[in-house]
């Protein structure tokens, strides 16, 4: 549940509002076992059914915190696509083993001290190692797809919102955008950015220089994906093609036809193009 609030495509989890995880994730794993009451916790009074649940709500919490701090510097210097895989499987598979050796620390535990059993036995359930593992993979890769794609729907939904557009229109807001690469971070106004432009694995930012007004240009290691995610709440900022994102208080015009259109926007010498499934709405704008 830790990717629930992830605004990526890719985009290291490491950039993740760790706080906010925390706290959203030790609340929702804690009522739902409380809930369900999986592995055979039906079977205990309810305050030990509390504290049992407590424990393992704060193990994936305390996988994820490792793994934040661990890996944080070596993302930042260098991050791909196979390091975020091998990272965040990593994450899983510590999840895992935290989880299971805090099953049977619970089920000894029980054993010795509620139950008085003396001999070897199972006083909760849980599954065998391997299915253990498979489980988790699973549920893990599940959630990370899930996430994708509902992710994006709201992205679009909230870029395609004109009355949000429209109401957010005078506002001049503060936009932070950062890189992959440690100290990559740029910080400025919205009235002050132009247009994000995609190239191969980085992306270039174009913006006016609040100290002389001049066209600046300034290149980070990111994808426009991750960018588009990091400016989710500035409504002004929308995606009209693969390759760019724009200001919509810097267009001037929509030019072309069904099959083939451009947006004309201040400062910026060149024709940007425009998606076909975006040309109406673009329009709408103009």
């Amino acid at each position: 549940m830790f990717l629930m609030f992830e605004r990526r495509n890719f985009k290291s989890f490491i950039t993740f509002d760790i706080y906010t995880i925390v706290v959203f994730n030790f609340i929702l794993i804690l009522y739902l076992l409380l809930l369900f009451q999986p592995l055979g916790l039906n079977k205990l009074p309810f305050y030990l059914v509390f504290i049992i649940s407590l424990g393992y709500s704060i193990m994936p919490i305390l996988a994820y915190t490792i793994i934040v701090i661990v890996s944080k510097p070596f993302v930042y210097k260098k991050w791909s696509i196979m390091n975020e895989f091998i990272i965040y499987n990593c994450l899983l598979l510590f999840i895992w083993f935290l989880s299971f050796m805090y099953m049977t620390f619970c089920n000894e535990m029980l054993r010795k001290i509620w139950f008085n059993i003396q001999e070897k036995t199972e006083t909760i359930d849980y599954p065998n190692f391997k299915l253990s593992i498979f489980y988790t993979l699973i549920i893990g890769y599940a959630i990370y797809f899930l996430n994708q794609i509902f992710y994006n729907f709201y992205v679009e939904y909230r870029k395609s919102n004109l009355k949000e557009i429209k109401e957010d229109f005078i506002i001049n807001k503060k936009i932070t955008l950062k890189g992959k690469n440690k100290n990559e971070e740029l910080t400025i106004m919205e009235n002050s950015l132009i247009c994000i432009e995609s190239e191969k694995h980085y992306i270039n930012i174009f913006f006016l220089n609040e100290t002389n007004d001049k066209l600046t240009k300034k290149t980070f290691r990111n994808s426009l994906k991750n960018i588009e995610f990091q400016t989710a709440k500035n409504h002004n900022i929308y995606r009209c093609h693969n390759s760019y994102l724009i200001n919509i208080k810097m267009l001037i015009s929509v030019r072309g036809n069904s099959h083939q259109s451009f947006a004309k926007i201040k400062y910026f010498p060149n024709k940007i193009p425009i998606s076909q499934r975006k040309i109406n709405f673009m329009k709408k704008l103009d």
